[in-house]
């Protein structure tokens, strides 16, 4: 019924567009038809996919996070490999993102990604490392699964993986994240133009 209203929409919107002379009643129309018809931006489409995180009804699965912790040079300091738990996101960035308050600020020219794991309520007074420490810089992030019928999604700049629908249970059993290195163990780099400087 949606895509049918959606669709007459769109038609009436071609058909105003394309008249010479609208009156009034017909300008505001226009008007209207615009506002609601206007693509989704970035920040809009993320906070639909979290709003949509949050209303899941099924129990968050139970991960561990494994992850080689680095220095402020970006050297590793220790690999750590903590127990299983519950958490209500894990964000992974190299790019400031203003909506994002709890983590430490990344900057994309930093050899090492910014992590902040917050754990599930029910989890959140374990001792464990990330309960104390949920922000750490990471070169290399592993996460698994505890149970075999379990699965996550991941929101990627705005975009939901894996693009499966109407299957339930479709999600990652593990995924690795880790930077990707050149024939000499460097760490690859790519230019990137843009109209404003970058705020770091």
């Amino acid at each position: 019924v949606a895509k049918v209203k959606r669709k007459k929409m769109r038609r009436r919107l071609v058909e105003l567009t394309t008249k010479r002379d609208l009156n009034t009643q017909e300008g505001k129309e226009l008007i209207r038809l615009r506002g609601e018809l206007r693509p989704e931006n970035y920040e809009t489409r993320r906070k639909k996919l979290s709003d949509k995180f949050a209303r899941e009804r099924y129990q968050t699965p139970e991960l561990m996070i494994r992850f080689v912790k680095v220095g402020m040079d970006g050297s590793p300091v220790r690999v750590l490999c903590d127990q299983f738990m519950a958490f209500s996101h894990i964000t992974l960035s190299n790019v400031p993102i203003h909506s994002d308050k709890d983590i430490f600020p990344p900057n994309p020219e930093d050899p090492w990604l910014e992590m902040y794991a917050k754990s599930a309520p029910s989890y959140s007074t374990k001792k464990n490392i990330l309960n104390a420490e949920p922000g750490q810089h990471v070169s290399r992030v592993e996460i698994i699964v505890r149970s075999s019928t379990d699965s996550f999604p991941v929101l990627v700049d705005g975009q939901l993986f894996p693009q499966v629908k109407g299957q339930k249970n479709s999600g990652y059993k593990s995924i690795v994240i880790e930077k990707m290195l050149d024939s000499d163990d460097k760490q690859m780099v790519f230019p990137v133009q843009t109209f404003f400087p970058i705020k770091l």
